[in-house]
């Protein structure tokens, strides 16, 4: 006994050996012996209680027997075993501190390259915001244009109208017309609704695949409520919806999981989680 075993054959072979060993032999045949006078002892006396005490005594020696036996059979197998773990646990522990070196630099890589992608699109948003407040402004002038026209039109047409009635008045005509012309209609075109564009997300690379494993980010887009004064304000005026009031935290998130990036009052952010299989 005390061999390493390499495979269950020999583990087989071993264990034979320590069932049939001499000493295992002998300390089986005392243990069956026990086994069948234990059920038998009874003590009424006091030579009962001298017997009974006695085989108590037979059983601890028999027991001490067998764990001495147990344990010098694996002693070697178990110096063994924590003589690999000794060998191999380190290197482990070592290549778990090395990966969570790597894995920090990828980390530190991603937040780069997320910050990145964040003014990216935040510039990109600015752009399309001077746009929508050029197309604001460029229909807000239309408008006052066209009502200045419409004014000076009806202007016109009163003073014509009034030019008129003096002219009758004076010849002694009676007045065909009205004393005050029916005043045009003021049409004022309303602006036409500028389409919310949100600034198109930069493409990031997200999946590594290398021959012996494949790493990939797992983001999902977050939200906090920086300034409710500008939440409420944009619930007023309806952008980009009404029910920002509250605020809400599940209408948010139902607008961010939509793709909205630009909520007034609102920070929006990206939170990435990496994820590394084998294989």
């Amino acid at each position: 006994m005390g061999l390493i075993v390499q495979d269950e054959k020999q583990v087989t072979t071993e264990v034979e050996a320590f069932e049939t060993g001499k000493t295992f032999m002998e300390l089986l045949k005392l243990a069956t012996e026990i086994k069948a006078q234990a059920p038998k002892v009874r003590v009424k006396n006091d030579e009962d209680q001298g017997l009974a005490v006695e085989t108590i005594a037979e059983i601890k020696r028999v027991h001490k027997q067998f764990e001495e036996l147990r344990v010098n059979a694996v002693r070697f197998p178990n110096a063994f075993v924590k003589s690999i773990n000794a060998i191999v646990k380190p290197h482990q522990a070592q290549l778990k501190e090395d990966e969570k070196k790597i894995n920090v630099q990828l980390s530190k890589y991603d937040q780069i390259q997320e910050e990145k992608a964040r003014k990216a699109r935040a510039k990109e948003q600015a752009r399309l915001d001077r746009e929508r407040e050029k197309a604001i402004e460029a229909e807000n002038k239309r408008v006052a244009e066209e009502q200045a026209r419409l004014d000076a039109d009806y202007e016109r047409r009163k003073a014509e109208a009034e030019e008129k009635a003096r002219l009758q008045a004076e010849s002694g005509q009676e007045s065909l017309i009205d004393d005050e012309p029916e005043p045009i209609e003021r049409e004022v075109a309303e602006a036409q609704e500028i389409e919310r564009v949100v600034a198109a997300e930069p493409e990031v690379k997200s999946t590594v695949r290398t021959g012996t494993g494949t790493a990939y980010k797992k983001g999902s887009w977050k939200f906090e409520v920086k300034d409710v004064k500008a939440l409420a304000q944009a619930a007023i005026d309806g952008v980009p919806s009404p029910e920002l009031v509250m605020p809400n935290d599940k209408v948010i998130r139902g607008l961010v999981k939509a793709g909205i990036r630009s909520i007034p009052g609102v920070e929006i952010w990206k939170e990435t989680t990496r994820i590394t299989k084998t294989g």
